[in-house]
């Protein structure tokens, strides 16, 4: 079981930076800009009123016009964090 706060992400017991872990599966799976998107599939994981379905309507609106191209990469990296 993970916890999460602004700043440390507990897993198992292990105590581990956040931001630097989702730095690092962003840079292993070459999409290091989307560190941010990691951490809030992690998010959407640990606090079951969010969840995970129905993701797709509120991500295309904040996904501006002009990058609707990279509306995907965005859902993969948040399914990445969720999975974590």
């Amino acid at each position: 079981k993970a916890v999460a706060d602004a700043e440390i992400l507990m897993i198992d017991g292990n105590e581990m930076d956040a931001a630097e872990e989702a730095c690092k599966i962003a840079n292993e799976k070459g999409m290091s800009t989307l560190a941010n998107m990691i951490i809030t599939g992690k998010l959407l994981k640990e606090v079951p009123m969010l969840g995970f379905d129905g993701i797709d309507a509120p991500l295309s609106k904040v996904v501006s016009a002009r990058h609707q191209d990279l509306l995907e990469v965005n859902k993969t990296a948040l399914k990445l964090g969720y999975d974590y």
